[in-house]
């Protein structure tokens, strides 16, 4: 008799241990290698309990994929030279007179110590005036802005404030996979809305309308978008603030890339903010806007972007920086501050080279039959691989040495195109799109 009942606890200690493992595995998103170690024994720990399954569901980037892919291939091959067009980061050196401001701060005892959960209050009032200046209709103040870690973090804290576990989000696809990382840490569901290459991806309101239900609870826009560089006309962005408003839904807009306007370069593309006269739809505590200093003056190391939300989403958002970050760093702050209120020709000039190197590109695409679209913003163009787009990049890069990031990346509908860079050199750009359509045409 004892003997059954010991065998019966080692089955259910079995049972019970096997289940543990897969609610920790959590969507089969986690990679094979990791599953083979957990399932292996290979460094781990059997005893303790299951990690947190939404950190575990959360899927690697495909983009650090190729990434660390052609990083790889240099480092084993020292002669060997990758045409970096992965990477969505400027190639342009940060302004001179941010960096001044930086390092002089560094030496002033009050940047050396904690400042406001909220930011350092001059450059709350720099970001205030900005957008006083683009949507003079909509008031802004400092109780519209905060100030935080990258806009990544700012992004997380407008949805902590103001999504629930169990919510649903409504994300574009293609869009910014780290659109879909932060949705799901909060407990929420992301639902994609297609923004399709038939539509030279545009979103698709419809499509949006389409999929709401009593758990949607916001709308996240992008515009400039990433990964297609594409600028959602005013009338698009005020057509979507209308179904938001109809269904009674936040609207989260990120406008990292609102500076980079590749067809009138200076001129920042639409806001959110400025689209309508209707102040119903752009001043009714729903709309959220972020932005920072990482690609529209090439600060991405600094870290510093923010939240203009309404006094009440500002006032929680910021609450939830202590546990978070407890606070930015102020020299950091105090380069951002100078770089938004210092000279500003040095956008110009980045968007000016863009612009030259996104008509190269073009050219390139349409002497070889690939050219279906023209980017006007961000500085990123997609183009049809005809095939899974993960294996073509692979192909790419051990072939012809270009990195592209595969654009199944940013979702379904751009699994057979690929995300090329316009962030690099005039020549690795010409180099790297002429290797890319000779190895699609050869495929």
């Amino acid at each position: 008799m004892m003997s059954r009942v010991v065998a019966l606890w080692h089955t259910t200690i079995k049972v019970s241990r096997q289940k543990i493992l897969n609610d920790a595995l959590g969507f089969c998103m986690i990679s094979p290698q990791l599953r083979r170690q957990v399932h292996q024994g290979k460094r781990t720990y059997s005893s303790l309990p299951p990690m947190n399954t939404a950190a575990l569901g959360i899927p690697e980037s495909g983009i650090r994929d190729i990434m660390e892919r052609a990083w790889q291939a240099e480092a084993n091959d020292p002669e060997k030279r990758v045409i970096h067009l992965e990477v969505g980061q400027p190639n342009f050196e940060s302004p001179p007179h941010a960096v001044d401001a930086t390092a002089k701060a560094v030496y002033e005892a009050k940047n050396q110590r904690y400042i406001s959960n909220a930011g350092i209050y001059e450059l709350r009032v720099a970001i205030a005036n900005m957008y006083t200046k683009r949507a003079p209709a909509v008031p802004t103040g400092t109780e519209n802005i905060m100030v935080s870690h990258g806009c990544m973090f700012s992004m997380a804290s407008a949805l902590m404030t103001t999504v629930s576990p169990g919510d649903e989000v409504l994300v574009p696809d293609p869009g910014f996979p780290n659109y879909t990382q932060v949705v799901q840490m909060v407990g929420a569901t992301p639902v994609y809305y297609r923004c399709p290459s038939s539509a030279q991806w545009q979103p698709d309101l419809s499509d949006i309308e389409s999929r709401i239900t009593p758990r949607t609870k916001l709308l996240m826009l992008c515009s400039p978008c990433n990964p297609s560089g594409v600028v959602i006309p005013p009338r698009v962005l005020e057509s979507a603030l209308e179904v938001a408003k109809k269904h009674n839904l936040y609207v989260l807009s990120d406008e990292v890339y609102g500076d980079i306007n590749l067809d009138d370069p200076g001129v920042p593309c639409a806001s959110a903010l400025n689209v309508s006269p209707d102040l119903s739809l752009v001043d009714n505590g729903r709309l959220m806007v972020v932005s920072s200093v990482s690609k529209s003056y090439a600060m991405t190391a600094f870290r510093v972007g923010w939240l203009r939300a309404s006094p009440e989403v500002i006032q929680i958002a910021t609450k939830l920086q202590e546990p978070f970050v407890s606070c930015g760093v102020p020299f950091a702050q105090r380069g951002a501050l100078a770089a938004l209120t210092g000279p500003s020709e040095g956008i110009t000039d980045m968007c000016v080279a863009y612009a030259k190197r996104r008509d190269i590109a073009v050219d390139i695409l349409r002497a070889h039959g690939l050219h279906a679209y023209t980017p006007h913003g961000a500085f990123y163009i997609l183009v049809h691989c005809g095939m899974d787009s993960t294996q073509f990049a692979y192909r790419l890069l051990d072939t012809a040495s270009v990195a592209v990031a595969p654009g199944s990346a940013f979702g379904i509908e751009a699994n057979e195109y690929v995300r090329i860079s316009l962030a690099s050199s005039d020549d690795d750009v010409r180099e790297g799109v002429t290797r890319l359509c000779k190895c699609v045409l050869e495929s």
